[in-house]
Order: structure tokens, then sequence, then C-alpha cells
């Protein structure tokens, strides 16, 4: 029995011995994506993009309005969350390219660019929301006490 006691005991240790000695193996799942590499996907998809679509105004009987931003320099600023965005913005009667500045939040990967309270020179003062996904964009604005919807596709400029 004593000696079938340390067989045991030795078989035990030398395969444990050997279990702690291999490597780990690899993760199945990808590593997640950085901030670094959401940032860089945020600033591709923008850099000369178009975004062109619709708008509406809420509790008013008008029709989907067109508009375009034309984005032609995205610069991520020093302080977190922050870019400005050198924009031509069309829509209506206004034709104008002003820096906008954005401030960029994360859902996952997905940036929602938040404007809050801000005056654009020949425009007016706004909030918005706005998500990108997948070559679209969709969102939320405020001018003033009007507010309404907007969407649309991301494409290259031509």
């Amino acid at each position: 029995m004593f000696v079938r006691t340390i067989t045991i005991l030795v078989v035990l240790t030398w395969g444990a011995s050997r279990v702690l000695s291999e490597p780990a193996p690899s993760p199945t799942t990808p590593p997640e994506t950085t901030l670094q590499d959401n940032d860089r996907v945020f600033q591709e998809t923008l850099q000369g993009a178009v975004l062109q679509g619709l708008f509406s105004v809420r509790g008013k009987e008008l029709p989907v309005q067109k508009e375009r931003y034309e984005i032609r320099q995205v610069t991520k600023q020093p302080e977190d969350d922050y870019w400005v965005l050198m924009t031509r913005v069309q829509y209506g009667d206004h034709d104008v390219t002003v820096p906008i500045p954005v401030a960029v939040h994360w859902a996952g990967k997905t940036p929602v660019i938040t404007v809050d309270n801000l005056t654009i020179p020949g425009l007016g003062t706004f909030d918005a929301r706005v998500l990108l996904h997948d070559g679209l964009y969709a969102g939320t604005w405020r001018h003033g006490d009007v507010t309404g919807n907007l969407w649309g596709e991301i494409r290259p400029a031509k």
C-alpha cells in the first residue's frame, strides 16, 4: 500500500510540474480595441468625407430638407475626446466653411459626435448628438427652441 501511495504521489507531482511549466494557451478572443484604434478609424472615416442626407423639424408640417457636410480636415485636440472638424456646411440657403469643435464619445466602437451650446458663425447656436456607424449617420439636433432629427450617408468626397 505504501509503495502504491508513493507511486501515485510521484505521478501527480510529475504531471503537475508539466502543466505548470507549459506556457498558457493564447486567448481565442481578439484583444479589445484601444481608444487609439478608435481615434484612428474615426479620423480616417471623416477625413475628406461628405455626410449627405436629410433633416426634419420636430412639430412642423414641413417636408424633410437636404443637408450636406463636407469634412475637409479632422484634427484631434490635446484634451480627451475633443476634435476640430473643418467643415463646409450646406443646408437651406446656408453655405459656410467653419471649424467645428466637437466632443466624441464612444459607445463601444461607435463614435457619437456631441455638440453642446455651440455657436457657429453665420448659422447660430446648436446642440447635437450624431452617431456614426457602417457608412451612415443619424442623430438629433437643437437650434434654439427648434429641434429635429438628421440622417444620411458618409461618403468619400468627389
